[in-house]
Order: C-alpha cells, then structure tokens, then sequence
C-alpha cells in the first residue's frame, strides 16, 4: 500500500517514532507530546547523538555553595514529610528528580530503582552520563535509607508504615526495589560526593531547615496567643522523647507546653528529640 502523506508528514512521524524510542529508553522526556501537561519543558532533541545530547544536558556543573551544608541521618523522606511538611510525589522523569514545586510543599522524586541499576551496571554502553544512575541511587537511599524502610527497631514501626502508605498512594506503580538501596556512612553523606544533584540537594535542605524553623516560630506564637492545643502538635516532634532526668516518656501536652515555655532551659536540659539521630561529623 503506497503512503500518499506528504514528505514533511513522514519526517515528522519518523522523528516522534525516534523520540518515543528516547522517552523510553532513557525515562526521559525527550521531544514535544501533544496534549500532555507537563511540570517542565521538554528536552529538544535536533541534532547529534543521543548520547550527546543527554551528556550536554547533565554537565552543567554544581553552581551553589555548599561549605557548611550537612546531611545528617535525620535527613531523610520521613522527615522531610513528617516534620518538614514537605509532600514526596514520584515521578518517571529523570530530570525532574528532586525538583521543589508548588512554593517549595513538594518534591518530585524519581523512585525507578531497576532502571537505575540497570543502567548502572551496564557501563559503556549506557546513554546515560558516567555515574548519574549511581549517583541518583545514593540520593534514594538518603531519603529512602534501608533502616527505615525495612522497619529497623532504631528507626521504629512507624516510619516502616509511612514509607508502605507512601509508596501505596501513588497512582502509578512503585518500583518494589525502592527502599532496598542501602544505608549511607557518614562519609557518603558529604555534598561534595554529589555532583549531578548537588545543587538540588542543597536547595531540598534549605527548604526543609526553613519549614522547620517556620514550625518552631509559629508553634511559639500559637502558644503565647494561648492556642496550647494547636502548638502542642509540633511541640510533640520537639519533647516526644524519653526524660534524661526521670526516665519517663515526656508529656506533651498543652499545660506541658505552658510550662515549657516558662521554663525553657529546663526543659531543654531534659529533652532529646525523638527524630534526631546522633550523628556525629
């Protein structure tokens, strides 16, 4: 049967035939879809290889500086959800991975732990940039580490629970291999072994510390406008631990809080925060 469509037609229908190869190949999102909303612009593939391009893409160098960035264990997905109130949402796009959104409430995350290992151990003949599959698998298991997602006594059942309901929301699929990528030393933690997202891990930290201190303020202001059972739910993150002087678990309640207030080095001489983990640079 002859095809009777024009020649530009044909171009076009080899080129969007090409750049769903690329889409899928690369979990990328490479070329124009008609009719698809998207968080970020498309990747315009024109010309070279497709190795190239997605190497020019990814080697733009680290801009901020991170001297004094640090981060430590309690640096995680709970926490960035739990005390930061910042919403994880995964995403199939790489280039997306740890984008903030929506005035910095969520982060996109990309979850496909196969794919990134298998291109990993691929090598040469992957088209993905020399140690970004292995990179990116260092940023899952900094916010998805093991002795969470496995329900490690340390880390607690509860935060076994939220990492089932997190990836159970989604509408898509969850890669069952997220939550297996290992536990990060100290020394994996450094900025400075990120290279391909560094910038974006800076920027998450950043965010997470100013959420944090927003709670801490607007907890404060709650409870001297005399709101004590509003401010009593952040004031749990900062006091739900055990008594160093007592050994008892610490009220938290509103008149707790009261007392906090009027007393606070006190207080702060007897509470160690449940969610720290003692970590030491």
């Amino acid at each position: 049967m002859q095809d009777t469509r024009g020649d530009n037609e044909v171009q076009e229908a080899y080129e969007n035939s090409l750049e769903l190869a690329a889409r899928l190949l690369l979990m990328l999102r490479i070329g124009k879809v008609n009719n698809q909303f998207l968080h970020r612009r498309c990747l315009l593939w024109e010309d070279g290889s497709l190795r190239d391009f997605v190497a020019s893409y990814f080697a733009e160098a680290p801009k901020m500086n991170t001297h004094d960035v640090k981060l430590p264990k309690s640096f995680n997905g709970w926490s960035l959800e739990s005390i930061g109130g910042i919403q994880i949402t995964f995403t199939d796009n790489v280039t997306d991975h740890l984008l903030l959104t929506d005035d910095d409430s969520k982060v996109f995350v990309f979850s496909y732990v196969t794919f990134l290992e298998w291109h990993r151990l691929d090598g040469d003949r992957s088209l993905l940039p020399s140690g970004l599959a292995e990179e990116t698998l260092r940023t899952l298991a900094l916010l998805f580490p093991q002795s969470i997602t496995n329900g490690l006594a340390h880390s607690g059942a509860s935060r076994h629970s939220w990492f089932r309901r997190l990836c159970n929301q989604e509408d898509r699929t969850t890669d069952d291999r997220l939550g297996k990528c290992g536990n990060l030393h100290a020394e994996d933690r450094q900025i400075e072994n990120f290279t391909f997202w560094r910038d974006r891990v800076n920027i998450l930290k950043q965010a997470y510390e100013v959420t944090c201190l927003n709670s801490v303020q607007h907890t404060c202001a709650a409870a001297f406008d005399g709101r004590l059972d509003e401010s009593s739910t952040v004031f749990r993150y900062y006091a739900g631990a055990a008594d160093k002087t007592t050994g008892c678990i610490i009220e938290t309640s509103p008149t707790k809080l009261a007392y906090a207030l009027r007393e606070p080095l006190e207080v702060c001489g007897q509470v160690i925060p449940s969610y720290v983990e003692m970590d030491p640079y």
